[in-house]
């Protein structure tokens, strides 16, 4: 069979379509799997085992209605589909189950005007619903074909010489391999998804007193959050935190992930990286991202700490945003996060 997966928007959200990816690999060994991505996630795939090619749009040609449409069209007239799986179900990305009616399977998420050319759809993920799950659910049409054995959890592949690359470049910036490293996400993309800096110092003043061995690397990206990382930095004062130990580019994060014993810090893509690559992470969650949503539940190695943790949800609802997130308090986070260091430092 063939299949065609859109999946456009975040890293995050990407990382999350791969059990779809490996289900589908897992159930149909030869089929040939496609990918819809932006340009600048297609190496979140690369080398990925379940993934036959990954076809992306850049910024220019998604802006430009004439040039998106004409890509679509020669997408979709170039293989014959059996299936498209659209993860988003967009009026834009809708326009590759339009230029495909012959496929047998559209399936997609359930919208107000979805039903028009997709053939199978599933509500939008529900607050006590797994993304992952949601995702899986998709498949649900090829049921039919035969039944499924499912894939749970999110996969990416870092090869070995990226991986030796990258440590070898850790090394050489003061890390020592006989000592735990812990790569903190001490910002985020999205101000209003960034836990308040002066707690963040508190926390991790915490992890460094009373974890002397951890090596904590700070995580961010070019601009306002190198300024924020930098403030967290020049405030603790450690010489077990690293600043300046970069990762340019997608593939040089995974790499830098794969040589990290931990994650800790602002729910979001690099945590999900993270996840996908076996290592335990912890989480802050703001207001805006879900912990019943993106973290894996129940299971030790992936702990986080959100608002739904500390108060009702008849209390949170008449708070306002910023109330919601300040209840989120070094001591909330300080009270798992240690228990989490202690068990997976090693």
């Amino acid at each position: 069979m063939n299949f065609l997966l859109i999946r456009f928007r975040q890293m995050g959200d990407t990382v999350l379509i791969t059990p779809v990816l490996d289900t589908l690999r897992r159930n149909f060994p030869d089929s040939r799997i496609d990918v819809v991505l932006n340009e600048r996630l297609a190496p979140l795939l690369e080398g990925h085992p379940s993934v036959s090619n990954v076809i992306t749009f850049s910024d220019k040609e998604r802006h430009s209605m004439p040039r998106y449409i004409a890509k679509v069209w020669r997408t979709t007239h170039a293989v014959r589909y059996d299936a498209i799986i659209d993860f988003r179900s967009t009026v834009n990305t809708l326009l590759f189950s339009l230029f495909s009616l012959r496929s047998k399977i559209r399936s997609g998420v359930k919208k107000s005007y979805s039903p028009l050319v997709l053939n199978y759809t599933v509500g939008r993920c529900a607050p006590d619903v797994q993304m992952i799950d949601r995702n899986l659910k998709l498949l649900a049409p090829l049921e039919k074909i035969k039944p499924l054995t499912y894939c749970h959890r999110p996969t990416l592949a870092v090869r070995k010489e990226e991986h030796s690359a990258f440590m070898a470049y850790m090394r050489e910036s003061g890390i020592d391999f006989t000592r735990p490293v812990m790569l903190a996400g001490v910002t985020a993309k999205l101000e209003h998804k960034a836990w308040d800096k002066t707690k963040m110092v508190e926390v991790i003043r915490r992890i460094v007193k009373n974890f002397p061995d951890i090596q904590i690397i700070l995580n961010y990206a070019p601009g306002r959050e190198e300024a924020d990382a930098r403030q967290i930095f020049e405030a603790i004062g450690s010489r077990s935190i690293f600043m300046g130990i970069e990762a340019k580019g997608i593939r040089k994060l995974m790499a830098m992930a794969s040589c990290c014993t931990m994650y800790f810090g602002n729910e979001g893509g690099t945590r999900h990286i993270f996840d996908a690559l076996g290592k335990p992470t912890f989480s802050i969650c703001s207001p805006a991202a879900n912990r019943y949503t993106w973290i894996p539940v129940g299971d030790s190695h992936h702990q986080a700490v959100c608002p739904e943790d500390l108060e009702s949800q008849d209390a949170l609802s008449a708070m306002t945003y910023e109330q919601r997130y300040a209840l989120i308090t070094p001591d909330n986070v300080w009270q798992k996060l240690s228990g989490f260091i202690e068990e997976n430092r090693k």
